[in-house]
């Protein structure tokens, strides 16, 4: 059988891909205007340039994302990210749904083994459970702006990747978000945050550790008490 869904691999492989995409596309474009990031930070339809203050929010972003200091992305609180912009992938809650009676034994039957002894490919036991998953991606930096912009800029391209995910397990995703107060006694004073919030739907399906024909070889005892 196929190797078990991971969600935070998952998430990890789409965030770096995603990253080293929006670099490439800045880097190779010809016309800043056909990149994503313009067309997600360039103009409003009015024309607009996007800006607060003195910022330029595609500039900015395009600095972020084409720096020699690349941003990183942690599997749980990294701790040592310091200053640095950094993303880290964080698991708040997972829950189990109720499963069919016998686990959902045989829900997943697809694949097959083919052996010697038999080759007319015997069936696989298999057990599956759905979970429900909310899972966090936490922005950190010392810089307010670029958490912001980063934020905006990572929610926008998870909506894009959605049918990746779909194809990945990570089944009728959903992305929400806000900000993250981090108790002080674990992070410097200025060091700030945002999260997104991925929930989606999973299935786990695991293979029986008892075939059918080795319950033939078990033998129970017991006693009778009044």
């Amino acid at each position: 059988m196929s190797a078990i869904i991971i969600p935070e691999l998952i998430i990890h492989r789409t965030l770096t891909k995603l990253l080293e995409f929006i670099t490439k596309d800045c880097e190779d474009a010809t016309d800043e205007k056909d990149t994503l990031l313009y067309k997600l930070l360039g103009e409003d339809e009015d024309k607009n340039i996007l800006k607060m203050n003195r910022v330029i929010f595609y500039d900015q972003a395009k600095h972020i994302f084409t720096k020699k200091d690349k941003i990183k992305v942690n599997y749980g609180y990294n701790m040592e990210s310091s200053d640095d912009l950094a993303l880290h992938i964080i698991l708040p809650s997972e829950n189990g749904r109720d499963a069919a009676i016998g686990g959902d034994e045989g829900y997943d039957p697809d694949n097959f083994e083919p052996t010697i002894e038999v080759p007319e490919r015997p069936y696989e036991i298999k057990y599956t459970q759905l979970f429900d998953a909310n899972y966090q991606i936490m922005i950190t930096s010392s810089n307010q702006t670029e958490i912001m912009i980063v934020y905006h800029i990572l929610k926008s391209c998870l909506l894009i990747s959605m049918n990746y995910l779909e194809l990945n397990g990570l089944r009728t995703s959903k992305v929400s978000g806000g900000d993250l107060l981090i108790q002080q006694e674990y992070v410097p004073n200025h060091i700030f945050s945002k999260v997104i919030n991925l929930s989606f739907a999973y299935e786990l399906t695991v293979p029986a550790m008892i075939k059918n024909e080795d319950w033939e070889n078990l033998i129970f005892s017991g006693s009778v008490t009044i």
